[in-house]
């Protein structure tokens, strides 16, 4: 096992707090496509409606000391489509966690759902995040908008495997 070696839990509202600790993190601010600080009323609410959505699937990271070290949440736009979003706690960045993390949820996700298109969308500056998408299997599908921002469309889809 890797020293960078990941598992999944499901987010619980005790994760709350470091969640909002994580969106808040100023370099994470930066690279968002809202980047105004989180109110933590305004968080509180956001929070409990993903933790109470069908369509919302959110996963904390944890290496093998136990430490969180990030989460990965999945946005469900339709039965086959979805939006992966991902933060990695600043004290693990640039360690390649970024990549594993990707790699074990989409694992994870398309064990569990019928999700055949996991769309990410990141900002043309945010190098490490395209870097960590494309390392995990997503191809670059060129500019998109997000809340009037350019931004690039990373997409992947399960491996189909030959029986």
């Amino acid at each position: 096992m890797g020293k960078n070696t990941l598992t999944l839990r499901p987010v619980s509202k005790e994760d709350c707090m470091i969640v909002w600790e994580w969106a808040n993190d100023p370099d994470v601010r930066n690279f968002s496509f809202s980047s105004d600080p989180i109110l933590w009323e305004d968080h509180v609410r956001w929070f409990n409606l993903k933790l109470n959505d069908s369509h919302c699937i959110i996963y904390i990271a944890l290496n093998k000391q136990g430490s969180a070290v990030g989460q990965i949440r999945y946005d469900l736009i339709n039965q086959k489509d979805a939006i992966i979003s991902i933060i990695v706690d600043k004290e693990y960045r640039h360690q390649g966690y970024g990549t594993k993390l990707i790699l074990l949820g989409s694992d994870k996700i398309f064990t569990i759902t019928n999700i055949q298109t996991l769309n990410a969308y990141v900002k043309p500056t945010n190098f490490a995040s395209r870097r960590a998408f494309i390392k995990a299997g997503f191809h670059d599908m060129g500019s998109s908008t997000i809340n009037g921002n350019l931004a690039i469309r990373l997409v992947q889809s399960p491996k189909i495997s030959l029986k």
